[in-house]
């Protein structure tokens, strides 16, 4: 799994490794309704966990945009761990993220 998830990230982000893609909907991954935006940010010597979650909904789209302590020593291992919280969370609050955000 890790190498297809590697290879899917490649050609998703491309060679450079702080560069961010332009948003675009095929960088999402599909997620129980939800879509996931993986964006690792690189601080010093490690790879923090940040990505975008949204969902189109009655009122329109949403998007949630998260940063975690989590951190990982290669960009790739950080995309796979950035999936892995972003399905956390929606498996733990689901659309609650989107009501978080948006109450204070």
């Amino acid at each position: 799994m890790a190498s297809g998830l590697s290879g899917f990230f490649s050609r998703l982000f491309g060679s450079r490794g702080d560069a961010l893609p332009q948003e675009d909907p095929s960088e999402f991954l599909d997620y129980k309704g939800f879509q996931i935006r993986p964006q690792p940010r690189r601080e010093e010597s490690a790879w923090h966990v940040a990505g975008t979650i949204r969902k189109e909904t009655e009122e329109g789209p949403r998007a949630h945009y998260f940063i975690r302590a989590d951190s990982a020593a290669s960009r790739d291992a950080a995309l796979e761990l950035t999936v892995m919280k972003a399905k956390q969370m929606i498996d733990l609050e689901g659309e609650r993220i989107f009501k978080k955000q948006s109450d204070g």
